[in-house]
């Protein structure tokens, strides 16, 4: 006979973890729907494109995304010219040294530091750098660049959100443990043992998290879970009671979702870091949804205007949604932009 009341605890706690899983990604959610939304026309002055990545996209930014509106970036403050070269790649020449923009911030500080550090890295034995004949050297700079900047972006979540989202994480584990441990005791089948293969899992994916793993192995972890979890355990439960087996089922697919889904979407800002995120999204929700005459007027009143966004709306992602407002407007690029490079940076 099944022990009913074993049963109805089993289920209390798989919906009490569900409303732990969710409660930090809500809390989130509504933080920056409430974030204050003035309209604006540029991103917060002084910002970086590191800047914008890390406060709209927070511990979630791909900073491997980051080098192309770099470039444009300190193409548009005259640090470097842009040419194309048909074999080596685009051609980054070097006018001068790399400056702050803007006003000091504490933030901007920090990331100011990687970001010369990259440009030092790239300039360091001449002042040309060629994208395509870059070395690999080169690359693990810019690794080591992207791993200060992800650092960066943590701390963009509040102490608050950094806790729940632990606590999502190691409480979700800890019941898929016990769930596992707690069915096979009851039916006294030695084939539970084979239910403790996807809690192995779960800790190798939470390795491959820790250790910023590049995009290949990232995928394929999901795979291995799939496999090397969820095979072994399919066989454990389909010999075990419909109830403990659905009520295990839960637990796991709790605990993936926890960790793998919830954990990285848990977003809980501070105070500072939610106004940036507001000016930042206001930015984004005006480029998409401004008239065309308002774009001209702002071009007409600033010709650089559009150029000094660009490195913004690339980190942002609108840029194939922008491309038939601007393809309208006459459009003459910076000088630092040479030959066809002009054209090609528009989108």
């Amino acid at each position: 006979m099944i022990p009913l009341g074993l049963l109805i605890v089993m289920y209390a706690l798989v919906i009490c973890a569900v409303g732990l899983a969710a409660a930090p990604f809500v809390i989130s959610a509504v933080q920056k729907k409430r974030a204050t939304r003035p309209v604006e026309y540029y991103p917060p002055r002084g910002f970086s494109p590191i800047d914008v990545m890390i406060e709209y996209f927070g511990s979630r930014a791909n900073m491997r995304e980051l080098f192309d509106p770099l470039m444009l970036f300190w193409a548009d403050h005259g640090f470097i010219e842009i040419e194309e070269d048909c074999k080596r790649g685009l051609k980054l020449t070097k006018l001068k040294q790399l400056e702050p923009v803007g006003e000091k911030d504490a933030r901007r500080d920090q990331t100011y530091r990687y970001e010369k550090q990259l440009f030092d890295d790239m300039f360091a034995d001449k002042d040309v750098f060629y994208t395509l004949a870059a070395t690999s050297a080169h690359e693990n700079d810019y690794k080591k660049f992207c791993k200060n900047c992800k650092n960066a972006a943590q701390h963009a979540m509040s102490p608050l959100g950094r806790r729940l989202a632990l606590i999502n994480a190691v409480f979700s584990s800890a019941l898929m443990v016990l769930m596992t441990m707690t069915v096979g005791a009851v039916t006294e089948n030695t084939l539970f043992v084979a239910m403790l293969f996807p809690i192995v899992a779960v800790f190798f994916m939470i390795a491959f998290r820790l250790m910023d793993v590049d995009v290949k192995i990232n995928v394929f972890k999901h795979f291995f879970f799939a496999l090397w979890g969820g095979a072994p355990m399919g066989v454990a439960l389909a010999s075990t009671r419909p109830e403990y087996a659905v009520a295990v089922a839960l637990s796991v697919a709790l605990a993936y979702l926890a960790i793998h889904v919830l954990f990285e979407r848990v977003d809980i800002r501070n105070e500072k870091d939610i106004e940036y995120y507001g000016r930042i999204d206001s930015f984004k929700r005006f480029l998409l949804e401004a008239e065309q005459d308002k774009l001209e007027l702002l071009v007409e009143d600033d010709p650089d205007w559009f150029f000094d966004i660009l490195p913004f709306c690339y980190i942002l992602k609108i840029t194939d949604k922008l491309k038939n407002k601007f393809d309208r407007i006459m459009l003459d690029g910076p000088s630092r932009y040479l030959g066809n490079m002009r054209d090609i940076l528009m989108f």
